[in-house]
């Protein structure tokens, strides 16, 4: 069989998932899959992919200077998201300081 004519798994599922109206959820799963690989280890240490909202990746971040390097890096994380998405889902990130783990109230925008 050629490889032309296989469907790779992540086709398949991404299919059923999108029949079954829970695409979103899959993309995001997929993109925390993939986070700390496509951004690196150190700003992964300081952010989190959120949600995704429309074609936009809401990110946080513990610290003002990482809303600024991966801002500066969006176009590039975003290549980088969308391989591992399996084509051209993601259009826009943005990027804000959230709320640290265990605190309470809402994140600042």
């Amino acid at each position: 069989m050629r490889r032309s004519q296989l469907t790779s798994l992540r086709t398949i599922l991404l299919n059923a998932a999108s029949a079954l109206g829970v695409e979103r959820a899959a993309w995001e799963a997929l993109v925390q899959q993939a986070w700390a690989e496509v951004v690196g280890g150190e700003a992964a240490a300081h952010s989190r992919p959120v949600g995704i909202r429309g074609r936009t990746l809401l990110v946080e971040v513990d610290e003002a200077g990482w809303v600024q390097e991966l801002t500066a890096r969006r176009s590039g994380l975003l290549a980088g998201l969308n391989r591992h998405l399996g084509g051209p889902v993601l259009e826009e990130m943005r990027v804000r300081i959230g709320r640290r783990e265990g605190a309470g109230g809402r994140g600042r925008e």
